[in-house]
């Protein structure tokens, strides 16, 4: 079971609750990381020093009141009683097995997180880029190129307007794919010769994949391939990681009198979304 130390609670503004604190033994985090949890859905109160929390992503946590932010334990005590709230022998029949299914999804993702070309290789039909991912977030991605498998690093745009995940081959250039986690999966570049996204939801609810066309539902604990022919969008504003093609460069070529043009008529809301 997942441990948080140094935790507090705190309230949304619809006045549901999740916690704080640094996590330990969690499947594919480090132990000492901060973290917020999801919605804390239920707790169980398994004596006047133990509680177990249970949150919306389907993780369970176990926590001490010696453990609680000295801090912030007055509010936190008070937050304790807006979730439902179990205890007694019911409570922990309930919980013994909610822990060992728990702990067989925990053991399953650990192997698959720590496996991911492996893991690829037995699922990838084609050559693509195998996306492992938890909700919107990747938590592992490798690409396959010429039946050669490689593992890249994800990473994080911080934007002005939105933030955007970017999973480029900086060593080779031959893969740069990015999206928006925005409720959807919104990708917004897709590089030439890349062919096909490989999503393996590990999660436990589905990724919507925002298509051109249509909407792809990922479901859980499901591997779905999407061809590039579901994706048609815009060159990037900035030259791309694979060969360096750009919006401007594209539509302009070269051509600086024509740019100056471009950039005069172009919308802030157009220069925004590139820029972003």
């Amino acid at each position: 079971m997942l441990t948080l130390k140094n935790w507090d609670l705190l309230e949304t503004i619809d006045g549901m609750v999740y916690a704080n604190g640094t996590v330990f033994g969690h499947y594919r985090l480090q132990d000492g990381e901060f973290i917020h949890t999801s919605i804390i859905k239920k707790i169980y109160r398994c004596s006047e020093e133990k509680y177990v929390f249970e949150t919306k992503s389907g993780n369970l946590y176990c926590l001490y009141k010696g453990d609680m932010n000295p801090q912030r334990m007055d509010i936190t005590e008070e937050r304790m009683k807006i979730p439902e709230v179990f205890a007694g022998k019911e409570m922990e029949q309930s919980l013994t097995l909610k822990t060992e299914m728990f702990e067989a999804k925990c053991l399953k993702l650990s192997k698959i997180i720590n496996n991911p070309q492996a893991i690829a290789k037995e699922n990838m039909d084609e050559d693509g880029l195998y996306l492992i991912m938890e909700h919107l977030n990747v938590v592992k991605a490798v690409l396959r190129k010429r039946e050669c498998f490689r593992e890249l690093q994800p990473s994080v745009h911080v934007g002005m307007f939105q933030d955007s995940v970017l999973i480029i081959d900086r060593q080779n250039a031959e893969a740069d794919f990015r999206y928006f986690p925005n409720h959807l999966m919104v990708p917004y570049f897709w590089s030439d010769g890349l062919a096909n996204i490989y999503i393996h939801n590990i999660g436990n609810c589905s990724i919507i994949f925002k298509g051109t066309k249509e909407n792809i539902e990922c479901k859980s604990d499901k591997i779905v391939k999407i061809g590039k022919d579901a994706y048609s969008g815009e060159e990037l504003f900035s030259p791309d990681a694979v060969n360096g093609k750009c919006i401007l460069s594209n539509e302009l070529h070269g051509d600086v009198n024509k740019m100056e043009e471009r950039m005069t008529f172009m919308s802030q809301e157009e220069i925004n979304r590139l820029l972003s």
